[in-house]
């Protein structure tokens, strides 16, 4: 179970996702258990008793039933290769890209927060025989460390250098709430400090959405094909340069990151381009 959250102090985790509500306006909240889900895109080997095959059968099950029953009927319910390899199509059709897009914004989530925590702008504290015990800001400066402690809201105090292997590989994904470590401690941050921190960000937000605005490479890709479209139909006007199109990508995406729209760009740009369409009379 989760900690409760008393005298004045919320848990990480829920200050990530008042962070993520916050800075994406597409936000779901379930980007930090999605964002850690294996990858089961076959670019690494998989570990076959471990947490690779209990996600590979919990998709299974969600998305080929009838598979799953004959994994599950047999004598030894290891997963052949063909059942990793239906794992993987399953992935790659339904859970890759709002994972990539998790991700994304996960590390976003992580490295602002990692850095006001570092900063001293928001304060962290440890629980332990329900004291709250305050977290030097130094014991975030080193992200390879600090990272892993938004996974589960938990840290070791007395080893603040030493990353702790995650509860959730022990048990199927989704399935219960994260238990502690043994010499963890579960780790908060002041509501105060996480209200100004907040205010800080919409003020930030405000001044310039570009920060906070993050859309999957399929919608960018769509929405420069129908300019692509409209252009060689004669409906638009080409636009005059790269810097031109993604002026008007950002009217229609409010918010878009121009470097992506630049690399979407490059890589979707029609061969008649530079020279403009070919019209028909």
């Amino acid at each position: 179970m989760w900690p409760i959250e008393v005298q004045g102090h919320v848990l990480l985790a829920t200050a990530v996702l008042e962070v993520g509500r916050l800075l994406f306006p597409d936000w779901s909240g379930d980007e930090p258990s999605l964002w850690f889900v294996p990858a089961l895109d076959g670019s690494r080997p998989y570990f076959a008793d471990g947490h690779d095959a209990i996600y590979a059968g919990c998709l299974l099950a969600q998305y080929r039933p009838e598979l799953f029953a004959q994994i599950c009927s047999r004598k030894a319910s290891r997963l052949l290769p063909e059942d990793w390899f239906a794992a993987e199509e399953i992935y790659r059709t339904h859970i890759e890209a709002p994972r990539a897009l998790a991700t994304k914004k996960m590390m976003a989530i992580h490295r602002r927060m990692t850095a006001a925590l570092a900063n001293g702008e928001l304060a962290s504290a440890t629980r332990t025989e329900g004291r709250f015990c305050l977290i030097p800001p130094a014991h975030w400066v080193d992200e390879s460390v600090a990272y892993a402690r938004f996974i589960e809201s938990q840290m070791d105090p007395t080893r603040p250098d030493i990353q702790n292997w995650p509860t959730i590989y022990q048990t199927p994904p989704f399935a219960s709430r994260p238990t502690l470590v043994p010499g963890n401690d579960w780790i908060f941050v002041t509501r105060a400090s996480l209200q100004a921190f907040l205010a800080a960000l919409g003020d930030g937000r405000h001044k310039d959405r570009r920060e906070t605005r993050y859309y999957p490479d399929e919608r960018i890709d769509a929405e420069l094909k129908s300019i692509y479209d409209q252009i060689v139909a004669g409906t638009i006007e080409q636009p005059a340069d790269r810097a031109a199109l993604v002026d008007l990508m950002c009217t229609i995406l409010e918010g878009v990151q121009k470097d992506t729209v630049k690399k979407r760009f490059a890589q979707t740009r029609p061969s008649w381009w530079k020279q403009g369409p070919k019209t028909t009379h």
